[in-house]
């Protein structure tokens, strides 16, 4: 059995105020997961870094946004093309009405805010597709 801890990540639901998310274009490079799909914003905990504390630190980097957040849980997902890696997601929703194009973007190809009825057409990474499906059904996320 292993003793091995999933790997901490966490993630963001920013919401505008017709209700669509904001999502976020990952570069098209080989190396990556997921390349040229579309994912919630977020990333990986430093080492003894909080979620709280990363999911500030990642919006930060990626576009410069520091905006009130409340914490909505975690749950177990797997990631890697094959599912083999775990990570303990930790999810966040918070409120913002700026337009996609304002925001500077310092990492991935682009920005833009999502409705429900847009999900079906795009790549979405990680568990992000059904993290998003229980959002847009007024469901909790996954646990």
């Amino acid at each position: 059995m292993s003793t091995d801890m999933p790997t901490p990540v966490v993630s963001a639901i920013l919401v505008n105020r017709l209700g669509e998310v904001l999502m976020q274009l990952r570069d098209d490079l080989p190396d990556i997961e997921y390349p040229a799909h579309w994912t919630l914003p977020g990333g990986y905990l430093e080492p003894g870094e909080t979620s709280d504390a990363a999911i500030r630190r990642e919006l930060r980097e990626e576009m410069d946004l520091d905006i009130p957040l409340i914490y909505r849980g975690k749950h177990l997902a797997q990631r890697g093309p094959d599912g083999s890696v775990t990570v303990r997601q930790h999810l966040y929703f918070g409120h913002l009405d700026r337009p996609a194009e304002t925001l500077p973007l310092h990492e991935g190809q682009a920005l833009r805010f999502v409705a429900a009825g847009d999900l079906a057409d795009l790549p979405i990474a990680f568990d992000h597709r059904a993290t998003l499906e229980a959002f847009f059904g007024g469901q909790s996320p996954p646990k």
